[in-house]
Protein backbone atom coordinates (compact mmCIF):
# COMPACT_ATOMS: atom_id res chain seq x y z
CA UNK A 1 0.00 0.00 0.00
CA UNK A 2 2.88 2.33 0.78
CA UNK A 3 4.29 2.00 -2.72
CA UNK A 4 0.86 2.57 -4.25
CA UNK A 5 0.33 5.68 -2.14
CA UNK A 6 3.71 7.08 -3.15
CA UNK A 7 3.03 6.37 -6.82
CA UNK A 8 -0.37 8.06 -6.59
CA UNK A 9 1.16 11.11 -4.91
CA UNK A 10 3.90 11.38 -7.52
CA UNK A 11 1.33 11.08 -10.31
CA UNK A 12 -0.92 13.68 -8.66
CA UNK A 13 1.97 16.02 -7.87
CA UNK A 14 4.33 16.35 -10.83
CA UNK A 15 7.26 17.17 -8.50
CA UNK A 16 8.14 13.61 -7.50
CA UNK A 17 10.87 14.90 -5.19
CA UNK A 18 8.38 16.74 -2.96
CA UNK A 19 5.81 13.95 -3.09
CA UNK A 20 8.43 11.30 -2.35
CA UNK A 21 9.89 13.31 0.52
CA UNK A 22 6.43 13.97 2.02
CA UNK A 23 5.40 10.33 1.60
CA UNK A 24 8.67 8.51 2.29
CA UNK A 25 12.46 9.07 2.27
CA UNK A 26 14.10 9.28 -1.17
CA UNK A 27 15.15 5.78 -2.21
Amino acid sequence: VSENAVSGHIQLLVPGETACFACAPPL
